[in-house]
């Protein structure tokens, strides 16, 4: 009868008649023992014991979604803008580099982090594995992760914070590190080895920070915005460390170098 030459049985899964067996896109599950005989290849990645979610494919709304794969769901036509964005990965903004933006599902997670994880060994392979690479443009190649003359360096893409070198890393903002914000901001890594952290914070993070959100360098342009706050001792000193030279220096025993203001 129509019932037995149609191949879609329950909740729409494929019914593979010669086993007896639904397929669901991803595994094989078997109505009498009432068990899959795969194995989940999801399962326990996320530390979630459930791996996929196993009666909830394209997130309940097959009409705008489709799970081609069984590991992730993604619209059936995007340009109509209907429903949450594709679990099957991508970056957002940025080129992708920095953090990423993805969907809450399960499924969406592990592909997230599938791909922030090869993501990263693509980074390091970059620099040959060296935590003590000195070259700043492969650091500059990186998506999320590299080294640079033994700090390691994170990108961030974190709205109206710059980047900052503290606690033995550079954290790099996605949309203004350059190569000469790498070297400024390892510069300030070898204050904080000399100093130690807690008087580096004290003498060095903290009014950086407090001039940084609130100096009147703000209410100016370049090249005289850039030569004030670069001018302030703490800043000056990491340049040189790092081995920066702007050109553009206030003398340096000038009084408004040595205060946060």
């Amino acid at each position: 009868n129509l019932s037995e030459k149609n191949p879609y049985r329950y909740r729409g899964y494929r019914f593979d008649e010669e086993t007896g067996w639904y397929y669901l896109n991803s595994r094989y599950y078997n109505p009498e023992w009432g068990r899959f005989i795969n194995q989940d290849g999801i399962l326990g990645e996320t530390g979630d014991l459930l791996g996929h979610n196993l009666y909830a494919y394209t997130q309940n709304n097959p009409v705008i979604r489709q799970d081609s794969s069984g590991y992730c769901y993604e619209s059936i036509n995007p340009g109509l803008g209907l429903g949450a964005p594709s679990t099957c990965g991508g970056g957002s903004g940025n080129g992708g580099r920095g953090m990423v933006s993805n969907s809450s599902t399960n499924e969406g997670k592990v592909k997230r982090q599938k791909l922030q994880k090869s993501a990263i060994i693509k980074d390091l392979s970059l620099i040959g594995f060296n935590p003590y690479n000195s070259n700043e443009d492969l650091v500059l190649e990186s998506t999320y992760f590299s080294f640079y003359k033994g700090s390691p360096i994170i990108w961030h893409n974190i709205p109206n914070q710059s980047s900052a070198g503290v606690f033995g890393m550079v954290f790099l903002n996605s949309n203004t590190g350059t190569k000469q914000t790498l070297k400024h901001e390892w510069g300030h890594n070898q204050q904080e080895r000399i100093l130690g952290t807690p008087l580096y914070l004290l003498v060095v993070a903290a009014p950086s920070v407090y001039y940084n959100k609130t100096g009147d360098y703000r209410n100016y342009r370049d090249p005289k915005r850039e030569r004030m706050y670069y001018s302030k001792v703490w800043e000056r000193i990491a340049d040189w460390f790092g081995g920066v030279d702007r050109n553009n220096y206030d003398p340096f025993w000038s009084k408004s170098n040595f205060v946060p203001w």
